[in-house]
């Protein structure tokens, strides 16, 4: 979880920089000029994966996000293939309403995949929000 912290904790960081970012976005030698930047920022050489994950998370941080409608072939996958109760409490109707939940929040650009979604009761799903909740590292920190 500490490590999972420090990944998301190098987008908001790295964020800050959103203009200049934004400014070489479209440059042909985009990952040469984010990896210097990222490496001037941090003090550490980046493999290529590494900063290809970080442009990723950074410009989900950064642009605005529209929520894409779940696709009927989703749908059915998660309605045949998941538990029908939350994720969290395992409570299940009648005794609770589901609701379908964006594990990655789609305000935050998380995708509306079979793989980002399952069902929580609506009291979880609306302390989650639109929080992140930690889970693997994503960047290798070592």
């Amino acid at each position: 979880m500490v490590a999972w912290s420090l990944c998301e904790h190098l987008v908001t960081f790295l964020a800050q920089d959103g203009g200049f970012l934004l400014k070489i976005k479209n440059d042909r030698d985009f990952l040469v000029k984010f990896g210097n930047h990222v490496s001037s920022k941090t003090g550490r050489k980046w493999s290529m994966d590494d900063l290809s994950r970080l442009k990723r998370r950074i410009f989900m941080a950064l642009e605005a996000h529209e929520r894409r409608p779940i696709r009927y072939e989703d749908w059915l996958r998660l309605l045949f293939t998941s538990p029908i109760k939350c994720a969290e409490c395992d409570a299940a109707p009648p005794k609770v309403k589901l609701e379908i939940d964006h594990v990655f929040a789609a305000s935050r650009g998380g995708s509306s995949n079979f793989e980002n979604l399952r069902f929580l009761c609506q009291l979880h799903n609306r302390q989650k929000s639109a929080k992140l909740e930690s889970g693997k590292p994503w960047l290798r920190l070592k």
